[in-house]
C-alpha cells in the first residue's frame, strides 16, 4: 500500500575525488593535471581517510506528523555508505542508542564539523543524507529537525541557504552533491492549503551536484512493500551495484541518476496509485563520472590524502550542550588511532549462557543481549554530558579529570580522549541518567525522590539505594556478569586472560598487545582505542582505566545456574573490572573482581556504558 509521505530526505552528499586517478599510461601526472589521461575512478579496496558522512533521519516529531520510513532510509544508506563507499558515517536519527539526536543545534554542528575538517584539508569527500520532512516557506526552502514545531516552522527548521553557507569551506576544498527525498504537504494529517510539494526548484550554486527525489509539483512516497520511500528504496538499491552498467566495479554519478531516474520512471508508470515520481538532477560536468560507491573489482592503486582526519575533531563551541560537541581542535596530540572516532558507539552483544568464573568461585550465567560502549567514556564526552546536566537540574560529587593528570571540571584539550577519571560509582549513574534524558531515553537509576539526580555527599543514601528499571531503554553501568561476558567475548575467552588477549596475564606480550597496564602505561592513562579490540571489538576492556560495574561485592557468587543476575541487594563496595595503567597484570584478568567505596574516585577509575536493544 502507498501512502502521502511528508517527508524530506535531503541527502546532501558532498563528494571529492579520493586520491589519484588510474592513468591510461605507465607515467602518471599529478592529481588537477589538465593534460593527464586519467579514469575518474577510485581503488575501493584499501580504506580511505578523508571520505566522511553525515547521515540523518528522523521520523517521530513532537509536534509535525510524524513518518515511519525516514529513520530506516537513513540507517540503510548509513550502512550503504559504510560497506560499499568506504565511508565513515556521523548517524543522526531519533529512536537509535547509537545515533545522535537530530535536534536542529546537533545537525548544524555536523555541517560546521565538517566545514572545519574541510579547512584543514581532512577530508576532500563529504556525505550528508538528511531523513525527514521539509518545507517551502516564503519561496525558501527549509528542512526540518526533530524539535521543528508546526507554529514556528520557520525559526525551528533550517533553511538551505544556512547549510550552504555552513559548509562554505567544504564547497571550496571538496565536490558536493545532494540527493533530496521531498514530499512536504499534510504536515498534520489534514490539508494545510498549500501543495503538497515544492512550487518552485532549487536554485543551488553552481559546483554542485544534485539528485532530488521529485520535480516541482510532484510528491514523494513511501511504499509498504518496501519499507522505505520509493526513492531511497532505488537510491540505495543502485548504490549497492545495480547502477554500474559499464561493469567497472564503481557506480558514478550519472551512473545513479541513470538507474534511479529510470527506476522510477518505471514505477510511476505502474504503481495502483498512479502517482508520478520523477527525479530531478543538476550538476557540473566534473560529476559526471565521480565515484559513490564501489565493488572493489577494479584494482588500481591510487594515492590518496593521507591527513590525520579525526572524526570528533570539530570546531569550537561554548555552548556545550550537544552529546556531540567535540570542543577542543587542538592537533598536537597523535592520536592516529582515533581516526574517525565515535567515541559514543555502542556494539550490541547477542545474549548467551556462559561460565563466570574468579579463580575458584564461579556459576552459570545467562545473559540477555545487550549494548556495550565500543570504548571508556572520554573526558570529552563526560564534560559535554555534564555540562547539559549542570544546566538541567543534575548535581554531581565531582566534575570529573581529564585522564589521571588534566584539570578538573574544565574545558577538554588535546587529552580529550583519555577516559574520564576521578569519578565515583555514584557520579556514574547520575550521568548516566543525565546522558539518557539527554539523548531522549528513560533514566534507568531512580530513588525515593524519582529520578536519581544528584551525587553528592548530602544524597549518599538516595545513591546507594538506588533502583535500577531493568526494561529502561536509557543508559547504565553494566553488571558484572554483562561485563565479563563482553570481556570475554561471550565467554569464549578464559578467565584468566586479558580481554582479547591470546594468553593468559602471565604472558607479558600478550598482555600488552590489549591493554594499558604497569608495565606498559608509563604511569598515565592513555587515549580510548589504542590497544587491538577483542574479539567483540571493545577496546581497553582490560588495562587503561577501571570500571565501575552495577554490582555490590558481596560474598560468594551464587551456588547455581542464574539469569541475568544483578548482584546482592546491598552491601558496602560496589565492583571494579579490568584492571588499569597502574596495576599489574593479575588485574586484567577478565575474571578478576576488585571492589571500592561507591564514594572513592581516583585517577585510575572510570567506566563504560550498556543499555538495552
Amino acid at each position: 500500500m502507498i501512502k502521502k509521505r511528508i517527508r524530506f530526505v535531503v541527502c546532501l552528499i558532498m563528494l571529492l575525488l579520493l586520491g589519484v586517478f588510474q592513468c591510461v599510461s605507465s607515467s602518471q601526472s599529478s592529481r588537477g593535471s589538465s593534460d593527464s589521461t586519467v579514469t575518474n575512478t577510485v581503488n575501493k579496496v584499501n580504506k580511505q581517510s578523508d571520505r566522511l558522512a553525515i547521515v540523518i533521519g528522523i521520523n517521530d516529531y513532537a509536534s509535525i506528523r510524524q513518518l515511519d520510513y525516514a529513520v530506516p532510509d537513513a540507517r540503510l544508506i548509513k550502512k550503504t555508505l559504510e560497506t560499499k563507499g568506504d565511508f565513515m558515517v556521523e548517524y543522526h536519527a531519533d529512536g537509535d542508542k547509537t545515533a545522535i539526536y537530530p535536534n536542529k543545534r546537533n545537525i548544524m554542528l555536523a555541517f560546521k564539523n565538517a566545514n572545519y575538517l574541510s579547512s584543514k584539508k581532512k577530508i576532500n569527500t563529504l556525505v550528508v543524507y538528511f531523513s525527514g520532512h521539509g518545507f517551502e516557506i516564503d519561496g525558501k526552502h527549509y528542512l526540518a529537525p526533530i524539535d521543528a514545531h508546526i507554529d514556528f516552522l520557520k525559526d525551528t527548521c533550517i533553511s538551505l541557504d544556512e547549510v550552504l553557507s555552513s559548509l562554505n569551506k567544504v564547497r571550496e576544498h571538496a565536490n558536493v552533491m545532494f540527493f533530496l527525498d521531498a514530499c512536504r504537504g499534510d504536515v498534520n494529517g489534514t490539508s494545510r492549503g498549500e501543495s503538497g510539494s515544492w512550487g518552485s526548484e532549487i536554485d543551488f550554486p553552481t559546483g554542485l551536484a544534485i539528485l532530488k527525489s521529485s520535480s516541482a509539483g510532484q510528491l514523494s512516497w513511501e511504499l509498504d512493500d518496501f519499507g522505505h520511500g520509493v526513492y531511497t528504496y532505488y537510491l540505495n538499491e543502485g548504490l549497492e551495484g545495480k547502477a554500474d552498467t559499464d561493469k567497472d566495479g564503481f557506480v558514478s554519478f550519472n551512473e545513479i541518476t541513470e538507474y534511479v531516474w529510470i527506476a522510477m520512471l518505471n514505477w510511476s508508470r505502474t504503481n495502483k496509485g498512479g502517482h508520478e515520481q520523477l527525479p530531478k538532477s543538476s550538476t557540473d560536468e566534473k560529476y559526471g563520472k565521480f565515484f559513490i560507491t564501489g565493488t572493489g573489482k577494479t584494482t588500481n592503486n591510487p594515492s590518496s590524502n593521507n591527513a590525520n582526519v579525526n572524526h570528533n575533531d570539530h570546531v569550537d563551541n561554548d555552548d556545550h550542550v550537544n552529546h556531540n560537541d567535540t570542543v577542543s581542535d587542538d592537533d598536537s596530540v597523535d592520536n592516529n588511532h582515533l581516526r574517525f572516532v565515535t567515541y559514543r558507539d555502542m556494539l550490541k552483544v547477542n545474549g548467551g549462557t556462559y561460565t563466570q568464573q574468579s579463580f575458584d568461585e564461579k556459576f552459570k550465567h545467562t545473559i540477555s543481549d545487550f549494548y556495550i560502549g565500543k570504548y571508556e567514556v572520554t573526558y570529552e564526552f563526560w564534560y559535554i554530558v555534564y555540562q547539559w546536566a549542570i544546566k538541567n537540574g543534575y548535581r554531581f560529587a565531582n566534575a570529573g579529570r581529564e585522564g589521571k593528570d588534566g584539570k578538573t571540571g574544565t574545558k577538554p584539550t588535546g587529552s580529550k580522549y583519555e577516559p574520564v577519571t576521578t569519578v565515583n560509582w555514584r557520579d556514574c549513574v547520575v550521568w548516566c541518567n543525565a546522558y539518557s534524558e539527554m539523548a531522549g531515553f528513560t533514566p534507568v537509576y531512580g530513588c525515593i525522590d524519582g529520578v536519581l539526580k544528584d551525587s553528592r555527599d548530602s544524597n549518599a543514601s538516595n545513591c546507594d539505594s538506588a533502583v535500577c528499571d531493568w526494561s529502561a531503554n536509557g543508559y547504565r553501568l553494566p553488571t558484572e556478569g554483562e561485563w565479563q561476558f563482553a570481556a570475554s567475548d561471550r565467554g569464549s575467552t578464559a578467565y584468566d586472560c586479558a580481554s582479547g588477549a591470546t594468553d593468559n596475564y602471565k604472558n607479558a606480550d600478550a598482555c600488552k598487545e590489549v591493554a594499558w597496564y604497569w608495565e606498559n602505561s608509563g604511569k598515565d592513562t592513555h587515549p580510548v582505542g589504542g590497544k587491538l579490540a577483542n574479539g567483540l571489538g571493545l577496546h581497553d576492556m582490560s588495562g587503561n582505566v577501571r570500571e565501575w560495574c552495577w554490582d555490590w561485592k558481596c560474598g560468594s557468587y551464587p551456588p547455581g545456574p542464574e539469569t541475568n543476575y544483578h548482584g546482592a541487594a546491598s552491601g558496602s563496595y560496589r565492583v571494579g573490572r579490568g584492571g588499569s595503567w597502574d596495576y599489574v597484570a593479575d588485574y586484567l584478568q577478565a575474571g578478576y573482581r576488585s571492589s571500592s567505596s561507591p564514594s572513592n574516585e581516583n585517577g585510575s577509575m572510570g567506566f563504560r556504558l550498556v543499555c538495552v536493544p
